[in-house]
């Protein structure tokens, strides 16, 4: 909902700094609080996702604004009548299914390419010769770019790097983005 929107349509790098401050919600005076209690200032793009920060996730919202936001769902297979900021960090109104949220978080992995999900590929009818093939229809949801950085970001997540918040996910040996 915005850094992969921030990559696609305004060209940020992993590199792009965000600051993580105390701040409210443009609507309202409820204040943003991220897993911690804590603002840690200046930080890349990369650390504030690796590292879970609400506060970027959500001024990177703003800054893509919520019709690209909603295009970029969209296209991995996630239809929004309208986002809210808080939609950023997963507080808002949007309802996602497991199987919509994996089929979506696969688009970057599958570089930028987004399958329908399916959980039947073949069925083999009771006379064990005729069957029927099911294949997933699927699109360019973004550009390989795209895919490749957040993928390389989600890298991060489940790596050693200070602060990474899925070390408990590090499979040792095995490439993960989480």
């Amino acid at each position: 909902i915005d850094y992969g929107p921030a990559i696609e349509h305004l060209q940020w790098s992993t590199g792009q700094t965000l600051v993580d401050k105390k701040m409210t919600y443009s609507n309202s005076n409820q204040v943003i609080a991220n897993w911690d209690g804590r603002y840690n200032g200046a930080m890349t793009m990369r650390e504030a996702l690796y590292t879970s920060r609400n506060i970027p996730a959500v001024t990177t919202f703003q800054e893509v604004g919520a019709e690209r936001a909603k295009a970029f769902l969209a296209n991995v297979g996630i239809e929004a009548e309208s986002l809210v900021e808080a939609d950023a960090i997963g507080g808002g109104r949007v309802n996602i299914s497991p199987m919509q949220m994996a089929a979506s978080y696969a688009a970057f992995g599958n570089n930028g390419t987004y399958h329908d999900p399916r959980t039947i590929s073949k069925v083999v009818f009771r006379d064990g010769k005729t069957s029927k093939s099911y294949k997933a229809a699927s699109k360019i949801a973004m550009s390989d770019y795209t895919a490749y950085m957040i993928t390389d970001i989600l890298r991060d997540v489940v790596s050693n790097k200070p602060n990474a918040s899925a070390t408990n996910a590090i499979v040792p040996g095995v490439d993960i983005a989480g």
